[in-house]
């Protein structure tokens, strides 16, 4: 049975990198799960993620990945 990626679980997924130090891969989640909840919000029912709150995780993590180079 297939299922279509879920945002919420990559936004989850990217706290989880996060949280571990894997900044690139948490990154990458985000940015998974922002365009797949700008890909589903025109749809009715379930939970998206906050793309604005997206977008600033990615941003501010980004700035942390910079400054560690």
């Amino acid at each position: 049975m297939y299922t279509p990626p879920d945002p919420v679980l990559y936004s989850h997924l990217g706290d989880i990198q996060f949280s571990l130090k894997n900044y690139p891969l948490a990154v990458k989640a985000w940015k998974t799960s922002l365009s797949l909840t700008r890909a589903k919000k025109d749809e009715v029912g379930g939970e998206l993620p906050d793309a604005v709150e997206l977008e600033e995780k990615i941003r501010r993590t980004g700035k942390m990945i910079q400054q560690r180079l």
